[in-house]
């Protein structure tokens, strides 16, 4: 009796190390995306939640709460992609996903991670001379960012975002934080206008500024900041990124399988 007590108190134990979980997951690898098209979605109803063609980066992201630049690990957190759909248990509220996702992670990927707070260049995002030249948006609904070509290169355009959005967008760009120093609040709809030798290049990274990205040893940019058509599309907007270091709390996967464990 007491053995069975025993071990039944060490099932719970374990059980409540690993935290919530969910129901039923389902994690197949994502179909290939058209050239030059890059989708991803995150959904889903009280129920379920739906995501598309995430990567693993993705993945530790939204389960661990934080912003893109904050993880970082091997090159398979961002080289594979999946498609997710997951049952919320009954009774379970939505915003208990995060702690479920680490759960999934650990257990289908055997994710391992640490955390970390270092002292990294970054942009900070400011008011330019002059002021804000932002419309105020009335819509409804999440951000959307689309690209869409012209006969220059290509047009950002961005609606229903507030300014720390927009940060978060750039600096996964940028490849560098991007804090939003601005003091706006509210949703904005703006475009900008970028260069061909503005798109992003290897890795999914938007060239800025002199070749490297950076002072010395990976400081911040020389005084100035970036250069070329961003600059110039941001100044219309009344902003500017001025490089800076700051300390930023990281996430650091130490390990993480490539394939997941079967469904």
């Amino acid at each position: 009796m007491k053995k069975t007590l025993l071990c039944a108190l060490v099932s719970l134990a374990s059980a409540a190390a690993q935290g919530p979980a969910f129901e039923v997951v389902s994690i197949k690898p994502a179909p290939p995306q058209p050239m030059g098209q890059m989708r991803v979605g995150m959904g889903g109803d009280d129920g379920r939640i739906n995501l598309n063609n995430v990567s693993l980066k993705d993945l530790v992201v939204r389960a661990f709460d934080v912003k893109n630049y904050q993880v970082s690990g091997p090159p398979v957190i961002e080289s594979e992609r999946f498609d997710v759909v997951a049952k919320i248990p009954d009774g379970v509220k939505r915003d208990q996903v995060p702690a479920m996702l680490r759960t999934m992670l650990a257990e289908r990927f055997k994710l391992e991670s640490h955390r970390e707070t270092k002292e990294l260049p970054v942009y900070e995002m400011t008011i330019a001379k002059g002021g804000p030249n932002l419309q105020k948006s009335d819509m409804e609904g999440r951000p959307q960012v689309m690209m869409e070509g012209t006969d220059h290169g290509m047009q950002m355009k961005v609606n229903n975002s507030p300014v720390g959005n927009f940060c978060d967008f750039l600096a996964r760009m940028v490849s560098r934080p991007v804090l939003d120093k601005t003091g706006l609040q509210g949703s904005y709809n703006f475009a900008l206008d970028l260069a061909p030798e503005d798109m992003p290049g290897r890795g999914g990274m938007m060239r800025m500024g002199p070749p490297g990205g950076g002072g010395p040893e990976g400081g911040p940019a020389p005084e100035g900041g970036p250069t070329g058509s961003m600059t110039t599309s941001l100044q219309k907007l009344g902003l500017k990124l001025e490089a800076k270091k700051a300390p930023i709390d990281l996430i650091i996967v130490d390990r993480i399988e490539k394939v997941p464990t079967e469904n």
